[in-house]
Parts: structure tokens; C-alpha cells; sequence
């Protein structure tokens, strides 16, 4: 499965469909909006509803199909949701962890926590802004390659049979890396 989220625009997949069945990858179209200042994740969100959405208080009527994401909720810049994800408890399907930490500066072990009160999955994302980061971090979702079995999935709204697990794969830059890549 393959999401690409532009910031404030959706990503159509339209074009790329055909390539990405061939090559057996699921493109999830979905935007890194701005809502209210702060960067959130959306996928399965038409152009006419995302136009309607201002504000995190919008997105509680979509609720039902639209998957909400917290990307990099706790780093220090002023996009960032921090207090959001709690103020929003119940909006958020699942909680980033970011590509971009070591083993002694990891500013996602606030997100891993928020994601455990919460009962929400931790997604970890390449938030690729350079192709070279691409593919450190990931996540495996243990479902079919569907839309509704993914968003199901990262919902948690699967039962039975169908309840499927998500798990983040991540590892810390070496320190090199890590200043390397902080500059791009």
C-alpha cells in the first residue's frame, strides 16, 4: 500500500493506477492537510469534501469513511498537533512515528504513548520530502489490499476474523545520517 499525501492537495492516483496494479502496490490517495495551523493526515477524502474542512472540528462529520492521521504530532515546530491529539481524542485513527530520530533524540516517544492511551495505531510513515528517505520507515497492515479492508484495518474497526494488526517498522538514523538528512 502506497499513500502519497501532498501538503493541502490531494494526490490524485488515477494515472498511476495501472502501473501500481502491474507492480502490485494499493495507492491510497489521501492529503497532508493544514486544519487549524497543524499538519493532519487524510486519506479517503473527495476534493468536495476536503474544501469544506477547515478546522478539526469539521472532520467529525467524515468520520465514518475518512481515516485521520497525527504525522509527527509532538516535534517542535508551531505545524505540529501536539495538545491537538488530546484535545481531539476521539478524531484521530492512528498516531505517526516520524522517520526523522536517533537512539538518543527521539521526539516520537510522546506519539508511542498518546497512540497507547489512546488505543489508536502507531504508522510509521517515510514522510518523504526527499526520495532518499524513502522506505526506512514503514508499517505492515496483516490485511487484504482493499481500501475498505485498509481503512477498516487502521480504523479499528475490524472484527472477528478480519481483526488485522498494524506494526510500525523503524529504526533510528545513525547520527551522520540524521544531520545529513536534518539539512535537507
Amino acid at each position: 500500500v502506497l499513500a502519497i499525501t501532498w501538503h493541502n492537495k490531494i494526490c490524485s492516483t488515477k494515472s498511476l493506477q495501472n502501473y501500481a496494479k502491474k507492480h502490485g502496490i494499493f495507492l491510497l490517495e489521501g492529503v497532508e492537510a493544514t486544519l487549524d495551523g497543524k499538519h493532519t493526515l487524510l486519506y479517503n477524502i473527495t476534493n468536495e469534501e476536503m474544501q469544506k474542512v477547515k478546522t478539526h472540528e469539521d472532520l467529525y462529520d467524515l468520520k465514518d469513511h475518512v481515516l485521520v492521521g497525527a504525522p509527527h504530532p509532538f516535534f517542535v515546530l508551531p505545524i505540529c498537533l501536539g495538545s491537538k491529539v488530546t484535545e481531539h481524542k476521539k478524531l484521530f485513527d492512528f498516531i505517526e512515528h516520524s522517520h526523522f530520530y536517533t537512539e538518543r533524540f527521539n521526539l516520537n516517544k510522546k506519539a508511542v504513548a498518546q497512540a497507547k492511551d489512546h488505543h489508536i495505531p502507531v504508522v510509521a510513515n517515510s514522510d518523504v520530502h526527499h526520495l532518499s528517505l524513502f522506505g526506512k520507515d514503514y508499517s505492515f497492515l496483516d490485511c487484504n489490499p482493499s481500501k475498505d479492508a485498509i481503512l477498516d484495518t487502521l480504523k479499528k474497526k475490524a472484527v472477528g476474523k478480519n481483526k488485522q494488526k498494524v506494526q510500525a517498522q523503524t529504526r533510528p538514523y545513525k547520527m551522520t545520517e540524521f544531520i545529513r538528512n536534518g539539512l535537507r
